[in-house]
């Protein structure tokens, strides 16, 4: 498998190349949100009270200030923070030793979705599944298989470089790193859609959800 490779072999041979890694990171996202459902069993009384006061308080406001909410910064604050993410596991991809660090970084992306998720639920019941939908869903949606994409991409450009190191495999790293650059760019534009989506559609529907 190489960069310049998938592109030559279209959707067919990136499926075949990439579909295990596909696998890996798909588990590990899994299991980040399962822990972090469960660690919301992990939370004490009052640590639940004042989470939920929060979620609360920040809804009352939602719900009066909804025509005040500036989108634009929103959407700065969103493209910002993903545009790090990907951009760090990028980096992780290039440096190979970073390839643990990967893992954590989807890892925790998952178990953050997770938690947020399963305390919404547990706390607010019907209305908290209702909210994960319309606050959490939408952007991740997009977000979600592109920053696993640009995952498997840093540890696929990894393995190559490890392969290259110990003389399995002769390719022109110099290219490589262009096509899993250029792969990663094209997908972390992608990100941008989800940071709309966040910044124009979401609070919308959060508000529909806090006035219930």
């Amino acid at each position: 498998m190489t960069f310049i490779g998938q592109f030559k072999g279209g959707v067919k041979g990136y499926l075949r190349d990439f579909l295990p890694y596909y696998f890996f990171v798909g588990l590990l996202f899994v299991l980040g949100i399962i822990f972090g459902a469960i660690a919301v069993n992990a939370l004490s009384a009052q640590q639940k009270v004042e989470l939920l006061d929060y979620v609360q308080v920040f809804l009352r406001g939602l719900t009066q200030k909804l025509g005040d909410i500036d989108s634009g910064v929103v959407l700065k604050q969103s493209v910002a923070n993903n545009l790090k993410t990907a951009g760090l596991v990028w980096f992780l991809g290039v440096t190979v030793i970073g390839v643990p660090l990967t893992v954590v970084v989807l890892f925790v992306r998952g178990f953050v979705i997770g938690f947020s998720v399963g305390f919404l639920f547990s706390e607010m019941g019907a209305k908290g599944v209702a909210l994960s939908f319309l606050a959490i869903l939408p952007q991740n949606i997009i977000a979600v298989p592109v920053i696993l994409a640009v995952g498997v991409s840093s540890l696929a450009f990894s393995v190559l470089m490890v392969r290259q190191r110990v003389g399995r495999f002769r390719v022109n790293l110099a290219e490589e790193l262009l096509a899993y650059t250029f792969t990663c760019l094209v997908l972390s534009a992608l990100l941008v859609g989800a940071s709309l989506v966040e910044a124009y559609v979401t609070p919308v529907l959060m508000g529909l959800v806090a006035g219930a």
